[in-house]
C-alpha cells in the first residue's frame, strides 16, 4: 500500500499536483483554491520527500521510470483515473512523462527537469546540492539562522522571485523538507545519467512553461525541450522563478487550467477505449 501526505480540495475532473525535488505539497497552496473552483484538486508528497515515507524502487530509466510507476501508485490509492497532472521541476518532469503514456488527460509542466546539456545538468546538480547545503546550515542552529529574514530571503530566492510572500513558517518547513528528504543522493544519481535523449510522443495535450527568472533550471533549457517536443504548447512566465505558483498564482493556474481545458476537450471527441 502507498501512502501519501496530500492535500484534497474541490469537485469535478480530479487534478494531481506534483512538486519538486526536496519540497513538499504545500508549495502548490497559493493556486489550490483557484484551481478546485474547476477541478477535484490533489496535492501530494512525492515517495521519500515531504511525509511520504514511500520506499525507494528504481528501475532502468532512472528517476523517470521510479517517478511514473509512483504517479501510478499514487493514482491508485486515491482512486483516480486519468486525472490531469501539473507537476515542477522533477514534478514537471514526471508531468511529461505522464503525457508520454497516456496515464493522465493532459499535463502541465512547470519548469521540467531533463531537458538541459551535459553543462547545465552539472549547474542544476551543483545548485541544488548547494542550496539543500544552505538549508542545512541556516536550520542548524538555536534559534535557526533562517528567522531572520535576510538570510531566509537570500536562501529562498534561489526558488522565487518574491520570496517574503513564503511566511515565516512555511519558509521553515520548505527548508526542513530539502534538507531532510531521503531521495535527495538517489535522485541526484539518477540525474547524473539522466537526459531526455529521444523525442518524447505526447498522446494528451502538453504545456511546458518556464519562469523566465528561473535561477535553478535555467529558461534557457526551454530551447532544447522546444525541440524534443515539437507537440507541445509553451509558455513563458515573466517575473517567476522556478516555483512560479509562488511569484505569480493567477497566472499559474490560467496555464494549468487552459490545459485541462484542452484535455476536457479532447476526452469529449476522442473518449479513451479502455
Amino acid at each position: 500500500m502507498v501512502e501519501s501526505n496530500y492535500c484534497r480540495r474541490g469537485r469535478g475532473k480530479p487534478l494531481v499536483l506534483v512538486h519538486s525535488l526536496g519540497q513538499r505539497w504545500q508549495i502548490w497552496r497559493p493556486v489550490i483554491d483557484q484551481l478546485a473552483e474547476h477541478h477535484d484538486v490533489i496535492a501530494v508528497d512525492l515517495p521519500r520527500m515531504g511525509r511520504a515515507p514511500v520506499p525507494h524502487t528504481a528501475s532502468e530509466d532512472g528517476i523517470r521510470a521510479f517517478g511514473i510507476q509512483s504517479l501510478k501508485r499514487v493514482f491508485e490509492r486515491l482512486e483516480v483515473r486519468r486525472p490531469h497532472v501539473a507537476g515542477c521541476g522533477l514534478g514537471g518532469m514526471l508531468a511529461v512523462g505522464a503525457a508520454t503514456t497516456g496515464i493522465v488527460s493532459s499535463a502541465t509542466a512547470l519548469s521540467p527537469t531533463g531537458f538541459w546539456t551535459p553543462g547545465q545538468r552539472w549547474w542544476v546538480i551543483t545548485h541544488l546540492r548547494m542550496f539543500r547545503a544552505a538549508a542545512r546550515l541556516a536550520l542548524a542552529t538555536d534559534p535557526p539562522l533562517a528567522e531572520i529574514s535576510f538570510v531566509r530571503n537570500l536562501i529562498i530566492s534561489r526558488l522565487c522571485v518574491r520570496p517574503k510572500r513564503m511566511d515565516l513558517a512555511e519558509a521553515l518547513a520548505n527548508l526542513a523538507a530539502m534538507r531532510d528528504t531521503p531521495a535527495f543522493s538517489e535522485a541526484m544519481a539518477s540525474a547524473r545519467q539522466f537526459q531526455w535523449k529521444s523525442e518524447p510522443k505526447p498522446v494528451v495535450p502538453l504545456t511546458v512553461a518556464w519562469g523566465a527568472q528561473d535561477k535553478m533550471i535555467s529558461p534557457s533549457q526551454m530551447v532544447n525541450a522546444r525541440l524534443r517536443l515539437p507537440a507541445a504548447d509553451f509558455a513563458r512566465l515573466p517575473g517567476c522563478g522556478h516555483l512560479s505558483m509562488i511569484d505569480d498564482p493567477e497566472m499559474v493556474a490560467w496555464v494549468i487550467l487552459r490545459n485541462c481545458a484542452r484535455g476536457e476537450d479532447r476526452l469529449t471527441t476522442h473518449p479513451p477505449l479502455s
